[in-house]
């Protein structure tokens, strides 16, 4: 959790997850963290893929297609694949059955909604919350793939060119509250539990 916490504020999330699980975990060798970070990262943006190629398709937020729903269907077979290389390739022990895809899919699903339900209650503008949590979706991929910490620029551009703004000034506050509670808290209470971290199991 303090290697979530802190990588998704400070960016390049493999790295700094690497860095913050080798000071709480110091018995482990480098590389077992290094895998670990890697095969966190992976399956969240998996995970985050098959979530949006599901929710978007149904939010109105564009057009649906048959691209799209087929887009979903790519996500779920690129997700199960990339569950069966991690494995054979010895980045996990043991291998990832349907179960334990879906109990992943389920903790992903509610952490972005719970993110996007605290979004949704700060934007300015009346808009339904699954056409914000698809919009979220999206720009929470474009901000874990530029790195930069917390997203910033990319996460904010492409929820503000998604959804309708009357307000640019009240749509940017909200943003920077949402990023106060989604961010910055779990940061700094992370950042406490590091300096002491309790022993490894």
């Amino acid at each position: 959790m303090k290697a979530i916490a802190l990588s998704q504020t400070l960016g390049f999330g493999a790295l700094t997850s690497a860095l913050v699980r080798w000071r709480c975990l110091p018995a482990l060798p480098l590389g077992v963290i290094a895998r670990l970070s890697a095969a966190v990262s992976l399956s969240f943006l998996a995970s985050l893929a098959v979530i949006a190629a599901v929710v978007v398709p149904f939010s109105g937020l564009m057009p649906q297609t048959s691209a799209l729903v087929l887009a979903g269907a790519c996500a779920i077979v690129a997700m199960i694949a990339l569950a069966r290389i991690a494995h054979r390739a010895d980045w996990i022990s043991v291998p990832m059955g349907r179960g334990a895809l879906l109990a992943l899919l389920v903790a992903a699903a509610a952490d972005t909604a719970f993110a996007a339900a605290a979004l949704w209650v700060l934007w300015p503008d009346a808009v339904s919350f699954q056409l914000l949590f698809a919009a979220y979706l999206i720009a929470l991929g474009a901000g874990l793939v530029s790195n930069a910490p917390g997203g910033v620029g990319a996460f904010d551009l492409t929820l503000l060119a998604l959804l309708p703004v009357s307000d640019d000034a009240a749509a940017m506050a909200a943003v920077l509250a949402f990023r106060a509670i989604y961010y910055a808290l779990p940061a700094g209470v992370a950042l406490v539990g590091l300096v002491r971290p309790a022993p490894g199991a």
